[in-house]
């Protein structure tokens, strides 16, 4: 029969504490990585947004330019 002395249970802990932290900062990466990739695909549409206002707002000052200068 074999038995276990407190530094041997103590070892146990520690590798099962060891292997807990691992598994839950796995986690914690798989889940910042996720968040990651939804922030970018945000910014990516947040950009096109902008370009396209941008591209509305540069159009509408081309045509009251020409509505300007054709009033002259």
């Amino acid at each position: 029969m074999t038995t276990f002395t407190t530094d041997d249970r103590i070892k146990a802990y520690d590798i099962e504490d060891q292997e807990d932290r691992e598994r839950m900062l796995r986690d914690q990466n798989r889940i910042l990585a996720e968040e990651i990739l939804s922030l970018k695909a945000k910014l990516a549409q947040s950009n096109r947004r902008a370009d396209s206002w941008q591209e509305s707002y540069n159009n509408a000052m081309d045509t009251m330019a020409k509505m300007s200068r054709a009033k002259r």
